[in-house]
């Protein structure tokens, strides 16, 4: 009981920073010269965030991929591509402990139980129904991902000259495809 109480806590505290670090973000365009190729709508919504004229960007997730898709600026996509992979994992917000002490609950709790691990204790009812199933078949899918994400990475690269291709400009460049 006492496992089960701490990993509430523990889980509703990972929550709370997740949300209150989306909430804490906030970025403001200097000039809109980087987002020429934004719709009006999602631009009226942009500079609806800040009262004095600019575009901003808040934790909407709709206007976090619109940045992604339409800025022209790869350091700016670049920018909100890492913000967006890396919330709650530094500063006042980071869950990097919190996920740890998580995980050693779980394995104690799991023991307790009689489980060998934390996985065999959540997988046993599912259809992977333990942790070397799941990680085998997450195996099967990744290979056929990466196979069919090299080969559209191979494809952007050639049609826009393009010697390396950055994780923060694919959904850019898929973007342009699209339009082409």
């Amino acid at each position: 009981r006492d496992i089960n109480q701490k990993l509430s806590k523990v889980q509703e505290t990972i929550r709370n920073n997740v949300i209150d670090d989306k909430t804490a973000f906030s970025y403001e365009f200097e000039n809109d010269d980087s987002l020429k190729e934004m719709s009006t709508s999602l631009l009226e919504k942009m500079k609806s965030i800040w009262k004095n004229g600019k575009y901003g960007v808040n934790d909407d997730p709709s206007l976090i991929s619109a940045v992604l898709e339409y800025c022209s600026d790869p350091q700016i996509r670049k920018y909100f591509y890492t913000r967006k992979n890396a919330i709650a994992s530094q500063g006042k917000y980071d869950n990097r402990e919190l996920i740890q002490t998580f995980f050693s609950l779980s394995q104690e709790k799991a023991h307790l139980l009689g489980y060998k691990n934390a996985g065999e204790m959540h997988l046993w009812n599912t259809m992977a129904q333990s942790p070397i199933k799941a990680k085998e078949f997450l195996e099967q899918i990744a290979k056929a991902a990466k196979q069919k994400a090299e080969k559209e990475l191979s494809f952007l690269q050639k049609t826009y000259h393009l010697d390396h291709l950055e994780q923060s400009d694919l959904a850019y460049y898929k973007r342009k495809y699209k339009q082409d």
